[in-house]
């Protein structure tokens, strides 16, 4: 006997205009969806990240799921959730106010209602908008002209033929043309650097060379894990926040304190894209390093983009103007250089061997090492005194 074949099962969503699509919402960073992603779907390999490899800011940081059908684009640059594509109206069941869509136009103008007619392309598809969602259907050629003819072609002019929907774009805005990141979300908070000296998050969090444990506690807050570097080469010992949620302060200053004497070690900070480094001996903070999570380096998906500013004239007094995260490293070298031996970089080996793009390329300037990537952007900043 022949084995019958399982069917797939079809992923069901709710679909909210300028808002969501089930759990993927608008304005979520990359790091919190492929993380979501990674924890629910742990055995899927029909997930590929697409992205531009030599310019990665010049177009949009894709995550297409095959086996639902969707497309998720992420602006390149704050890293966060624009645009949902539906591709596949076969592999999904979208629901709208408690009702499934149907994929016919007839059916969707009843749900969503024919406020203005819609708009045709060159490729002669004809799109449907209301604010935040933007419905697309393939007319075939020989119904196009007359079709255009038509004030609201909700029957078009050829027997028994209504269109059926062929792709969903789901964003925050008026049209997809006037698409921007949701206003109501939480913008990443700026990272001020002062070389030498430490940096401000914010307005008011301030870290400083030589500031201890105790005192990044109060300031941020329990750190996502701990990194240390015993003889033996680094290690990671992971603190979960749930685990010391609900001790006091003091008592999270005990169990946080590192207590292998000599031995430096790291706190983590994902979601602000920043590691903080403590002497072993003194426990005052040595380093800092700030990531900057672009595609195709070794540390992708570890950190949130940090949104760092370092002004020039903190090198030298003659020099205007900052740079950050998302500036091109050539360009910084090239600012620099001016008033710096020009170096040649060093190459980092653990990059080189774990990495299939490419080894990254170390810059040392006062007070910090910029890492390159193949890609001439920054893949993360060091900070000492």
């Amino acid at each position: 006997k022949k084995k019958k074949k399982k069917k797939k099962k079809i992923m069901e969503f709710e679909i909210v205009p300028n808002e969501r699509l089930g759990e993927y919402e608008l304005g979520t960073t990359i790091t919190q969806i492929i993380t979501k992603l990674q924890t629910k779907h742990t055995n899927r390999k029909d997930i590929e990240i697409i992205y531009h490899q030599k310019k990665p800011l010049s177009r949009d940081i894709q995550i297409k799921i095959e086996q639902d059908g969707i497309i998720l684009n992420f602006e390149p640059d704050q890293q966060r959730l624009k645009m949902i594509e539906m591709i596949d109206m076969t592999k999904i069941k979208l629901i709208y106010h408690e009702t499934e869509i149907r994929k016919g136009l007839s059916t969707i103008y009843k749900q969503f209602g024919p406020t203005h007619k819609g708009e045709y392309t060159n490729e002669g598809n004809y799109l449907l908008t209301y604010p935040g969602i933007t419905f697309e259907f393939d007319i075939p050629k020989e119904v196009l002209e007359l079709a255009k003819e038509m004030d609201q072609p909700i029957e078009f002019p050829k027997p028994h033929f209504t269109p059926n929907c062929k792709r969903i774009l789901l964003y925050y805005g008026k049209t997809y043309k006037e698409k921007s990141l949701p206003e109501t979300i939480k913008h990443q908070e700026f990272v001020q650097v002062r070389l030498g000296k430490g940096i401000t998050i914010g307005k008011t969090k301030r870290i400083e060379f030589g500031d201890t444990p105790q005192d990044i506690l109060l300031t941020l807050g329990v750190p996502d894990s701990i990194y240390y570097k015993p003889k033996n080469g680094m290690s990671i010992h992971t603190m979960m926040r749930e685990g010391i949620k609900n001790q006091t302060m003091e008592s999270k200053k005990k169990t946080l304190l590192f207590d292998e004497p000599g031995v430096d070690y790291f706190y983590n900070y994902n979601l602000l894209g920043l590691d903080v480094m403590f002497d072993g001996s003194s426990h005052a903070i040595r380093k800092m390093i700030l990531h900057t999570n672009f595609p195709g380096s070794k540390d992708f998906n570890a950190y949130n983009k940090c949104n760092f500013k370092i002004d020039y004239n903190e090198f030298h007094k003659d020099l205007n103007g900052h740079f950050g995260p998302s500036t091109n490293v050539s360009e910084i070298r090239k600012k620099l250089d001016q008033h710096f031996t020009k170096q040649e970089p060093l190459v980092g080996s653990d990059t080189l061997n774990d990495n299939p793009f490419g080894g990254t390329k170390y810059y040392s300037y006062p007070s910090c090492i910029i890492e390159a990537l193949q890609s001439d952007y920054i893949n993360s900043v060091t900070l000492f005194q």
